[in-house]
């Protein structure tokens, strides 16, 4: 629903064949550049299943897509001839660095985007832990 919230409208969800991927791998392989932008392995598990961190993949895709490096899963797995069908997904073909301060500003959008459109508060609020605070 966050997805189709923030399209075009074109995307299809045909629900047995699409699936989450976590783009910062949940297990990186050691030697890889997500140890390189995420050396505390706290802070990696803290990002890992957080919604900035997570796009639409078909089953196919995401069955293949594993722990590669951030370069890798875009040219790959997230883009088909330069485009997603996923609005979620093509966000994060702009991105060169996959690192806490690009995560941390997604959270804070996506969280918004949440809040605006299913209006499940109308406090303003300044920065995503307050809005995750109200999640939790």
């Amino acid at each position: 629903r966050l997805d189709e919230s923030v399209s075009d409208g074109s995307a299809s969800y045909d629900h047995k064949i699409i699936t989450v991927e976590h783009v910062l791998p949940q297990h990186p392989k050691t030697g890889s550049v997500w140890e390189e932008w995420f050396p505390d392995t706290e802070e990696r598990a803290q990002w890992t299943h957080r919604i900035a961190n997570l796009v639409l993949l078909s089953r196919s895709k995401n069955a293949q897509a594993g722990n590669y490096d951030f370069e890798r899963k875009k040219n790959e797995y997230f883009s088909k001839r330069g485009t997603s069908s996923f609005a979620l997904t093509t966000q994060v073909l702009g991105d060169t660095e996959w690192t806490p301060e690009i995560l941390e500003r997604r959270q804070g959008t996506l969280l918004s985007k949440f809040f605006e459109t299913w209006r499940l508060d109308t406090r303003p609020l300044t920065s995503a832990e307050q809005m995750e605070d109200l999640l939790s």
